[in-house]
């Protein structure tokens, strides 16, 4: 026996308990092999529960009490694999059984238990079937069971399963038999209804089987006018020496009826002109018979007409009538038709409404840009007049204009004047272009222009404004940057742009003001003149400070002016503090001459010439022509302005015979004399008058033992990075 799951949402597992009469079929084992399995699908199975009949006999793979038990086919299995992809459609598992005794329909089903903690969260509680969606919970299932027979037997269904049986009138549903297991012979059909009312009838209430075979019989269900509408059952029992089938046929008792259906239900007719409406009547429940339409109006004027007023409907049918409305003469306004079918018999009538609105032909007239802004002797702007008909409209409109308040400057000519709405072209029209011109002698101001449309017949006017700035003439102003950062004592450029703004012509003369006397400003050029043909222009602003300055934050107005007309833009300067500045004085050597083994003195006047104190390191640095050697150093913290003498000594001892280059050299801030250093003096240096160690040829005994300790450093940091790689390697 199979166990499959058809149609599920997304899963990774399931665990079943199926159960079944142990003196009838009694299981021997359960798997999950074989092509098509849902675990195989999946793919890698963990079998958590294999329990059959409660390990008695069979497998006992954490059997769970409440559930196993004798007859009981108990499996858990989850995918290691993943999830599925929704429907999913597989085998779960196989059972086999080994037959015991002899039925004619053995249930084959799921255990059951009402405990919540046992089976009453599983995909159809009590039923211990359990499909996971991978999230911790169960996806929802239908179940299906199933019987074993090993003797003959037959079984019944009914086609239709349900019916509607009108009233006064009757309907069908086909009895089944079907012979399994080699079942022959006949079988004897009857029938009883629940509620009594309806009244039931065979074609034939025998029916005989031959070996797998089917037969029926057509049962028939009739309702008078009067039964009362509602629902009943026909059950059918079949009956032959040795079993007995049943089949249920449920039964609804309805009224035969039809429906009204208007399309469209709304109708929008211009004056004058006729609109339709289909009336559409379907026969329902069983209903035949003839319809009578008739029609009615909440307000007399428009006129209605059918197309014909009697509609005969058979069962099943739909068929329709056509209305129409006529609005000659009619008043415009809003009306509503009532549609009555009636039918001779006890089927009540049925209404249905249709909305009319009656509508007057009409136009719209609109613009493409509804705002201007034109300098005097500005360029000519246009805009786009646009014509629509509406509700069938036709005629002939003509266009004018009139400027509010009144200007000789200003004009706006529509080109056409007149445009023809007919019934070749109805719609929207783009076929008039409205030129706007502003002379120089035009007032300063906003102005209003009325572009009317006006029907040549009927007069009906509709206008449409244009708003029209007529701007002064203007220049723009912009800065590149609109903060600088300055370092006190130096200087930073921002470049100013200027354009001309409604044909404005004319110089511009720059000037800037600051909250304090530094920084100060300065432009090149420090005018520019904007002509009809060089419309905008550039100027350099630079920023000067002192380094007296103190830092901080200062704000700048540009003023940019011509003929009276001031344009202000603000600039923020961020002033820095100042680099320090240090001076070294003139060195001087204690000796110029010195026996190799003795001291040589240094002295050098070190000031602060600038505006920040300093903490700063003085450093004797001595040169033979290979390398410099610092031999002493110093250090010092000075304020501003103030001066110090440092001495600094050098031991000779372990240097070589020659010439020396003896230096004075500052380090620590950075300066506007950052790392200088003084002139180079002249020392030579003596043979010792006795051997004073190991020295090496060429009086480079120094130099060669820092080379050495150089190169051995190197080397060990070599070795370091050919080891690490290694030893991460190994991890």
């Amino acid at each position: 026996m199979e166990v499959d799951v058809a149609g599920s949402d997304t899963t990774n597992g399931f665990e079943v308990a199926v159960i079944t009469d142990p003196t009838v079929l009694l299981p021997t084992s359960a798997n999950i092999s074989g092509t098509g399995t849902l675990v195989n699908i999946l793919g890698s199975p963990l079998t958590l529960v294999n329990c059959i009949n409660n390990g008695v006999g069979g497998a006992s793979t954490n059997c769970v009490p409440g559930i196993d038990g004798n007859g009981v086919a108990h499996m858990a299995v989850t995918s290691l694999g993943g999830l599925s992809s929704p429907p999913t459609t597989g085998r779960l598992m196989y059972v086999n059984y080994r037959v015991i005794g002899v039925s004619s329909g053995s249930l084959i089903t799921y255990v059951q238990n009402a405990d919540p903690t046992i089976c009453g969260a599983s995909s159809h509680p009590p039923d211990c079937v359990f499909i996971s969606n991978g999230g911790g919970g169960f996806d929802s299932e239908n179940i299906q069971t199933a019987r074993f027979v090993n003797i003959p037997y037959f079984t019944m269904s009914s086609n239709p399963e349900s019916i509607q049986v009108p009233q006064g009138s009757n309907a069908n549903s086909t009895i089944i038999l079907t012979s399994h297991s080699g079942f022959t012979g006949p079988v004897t059909l009857d029938a009883s209804i629940t509620p009594t009312g309806p009244t039931k009838a065979f074609n034939t209430t025998t029916v005989t089987l031959i070996a797998d075979g089917t037969g029926g019989s057509l049962l028939t269900v009739s309702a008078g006018p009067l039964v009362p509408v509602g629902s009943y059952t026909v059950n059918v029992t079949g009956t032959d020496p040795t079993q007995q089938r049943f089949v249920f046929v449920a039964i609804t008792v309805v009224i035969p009826d039809f429906t009204v259906t208007p399309v469209p239900a709304s109708l929008k007719i211009s004056l004058g002109k006729n609109g339709t409406s289909t009336i559409s009547l379907s026969s329902q429940n069983g209903f035949k018979g003839t319809v009578n339409l008739s029609a009615s109006i909440s307000s007399p004027g428009p006129v209605l007409s059918f197309d014909t007023t009697t509609v005969v409907l058979g069962i099943g049918e739909t068929k329709a009538s056509l209305l129409t409305v006529s609005t000659k003469s009619a008043p415009i306004g809003n009306y509503d038709i009532t549609i009555t079918a009636t039918n001779d018999t006890s089927v009540p009538q049925h209404t249905t409404i249709i909305t009319l609105q009656l509508v007057s032909p009409d136009f719209t007239i609109k613009a493409s840009q509804s705002s201007f802004t034109i300098p005097p002797s500005g360029p000519v702007k246009t805009s786009t007049i646009t014509l629509e008909s509406h509700n069938d409209f036709n005629g002939t409109i003509d266009l004018s204009v009139s400027i509010i308040p009144s200007s000789n400057g200003v004009a706006a000519v529509p080109s056409p004047a007149s445009i023809v709405l007919d019934n070749t072209n109805q719609g929207m029209i783009s076929g008039s272009t409205l030129a706007i011109t502003v002379g120089s002698s035009a007032g300063i101001g906003t102005y209003t222009i009325m572009v009317v449309g006006t029907n040549r017949t009927t007069t009906l006017t509709h206008n449409v404004n244009i708003t029209l700035i007529v701007p002064p003439p203007d220049f723009g102003l912009a800065a590149q940057f609109n903060s600088l950062i300055i370092q006190a004592g130096n200087s930073n450029s921002t470049i100013l742009t200027v354009n001309s703004l409604n044909l404005f012509t004319g110089t511009i003369s720059f000037a800037a003001n600051s909250t304090t006397t530094s920084p100060t400003p300065n432009f090149a050029p420090a005018s520019i003149t904007l002509t009809s043909t060089i419309t905008s222009g550039t100027t350099t602003l630079t920023v000067s400070t002192t380094e007296t300055i103190l830092p901080g934050n200062y704000t700048m107005t540009v003023n940019a002016t011509s003929a009276g007309l001031p344009h202000q833009l603000k600039i923020i300067i961020i002033v820095t503090p100042p680099l320090p500045r240090i001076q070294l004085g003139t060195p001087s050597l204690s000796v110029t001459s010195i026996t190799a083994g003795k001291l040589v003195t240094l002295t050098v006047k070190v000031t602060n010439t600038g505006n920040v104190n300093v903490n700063i390191t003085v450093v004797m640095d001595v040169n033979n022509g290979n390398a410099n050697v610092t031999v002493d150093h110093h250090n010092i913290i000075l304020a501003t302005g103030q001066s110090t003498t440092v001495t600094l000594q050098w031991d000779t001892t372990n240097y070589a015979t020659g010439n020396y280059n003896v230096y004075a050299r500052v380090m620590g801030m950075t300066s506007s004399n950052v790392n200088q250093a003084s002139a180079p003096l002249t020392e030579t240096v003596n043979a010792a008058p006795v051997n004073q160690g190991f020295q090496l040829p060429g009086g480079n005994l120094l130099w060669i033992a820092i080379a050495a300790v150089a190169i051995i450093i190197a080397a060990s940091l070599f070795l370091l990075r050919r080891r690490t790689p290694r030893a991460q390697a190994s991890l």
